[in-house]
């Protein structure tokens, strides 16, 4: 900070409760998902998967976990960081599941855990003006 020039004040706090928002004009966030295969020992299903590249593992909803009809491999106690500093420590089944593209041109093996709920629905794209937003975006994306 340059000598002589005021110091903004971090300090007040805005009682507002769109402060933390997202200020774009949109109301809904895309999240990145791809359709995929995923499959047990018994079941096969197509899924949407969410990619989440802030996560530090991969998980598996309890839901498809039991409709999938997996056996589990063990046990992993997580501790989890929540927003404002909060943690929790969660015990969570372990899974291997297969997962392929819809073409079956190339599959993985992946340890996965149960989590009771990943996250609120989805809303599927549905506008397709959106995708040729995206598309004439700057951004390289691959669609």
């Amino acid at each position: 900070m340059g000598k002589g020039k005021a110091r903004e004040d971090f300090s007040k706090t805005e009682n507002n409760d769109s402060a933390l928002s997202n200020a774009s004009i949109r109301k809904r966030v895309m999240l990145q998902t791809i359709i995929v295969k995923i499959s047990g020992a018994k079941q096969k299903h197509m899924i949407r998967l969410i990619i989440d590249s802030g996560s530090s593992g991969s998980y598996i909803s309890e839901f498809a976990a039991r409709k999938l009809q997996l056996k589990d491999i063990g046990h992993e106690t997580v501790v989890h960081g929540l927003f404002g500093g909060l943690q929790k420590k969660e015990k969570h089944k372990k899974y291997v599941i297969n997962l392929s593209n819809v073409d079956n041109s190339f599959d993985c093996a992946l340890n996965v855990m149960e989590q009771k709920t990943l996250c609120a629905p989805i809303p599927k794209l549905e506008n397709m003006k959106l995708i040729e937003e995206i598309k004439d975006c700057e951004s390289t994306l691959v669609i």
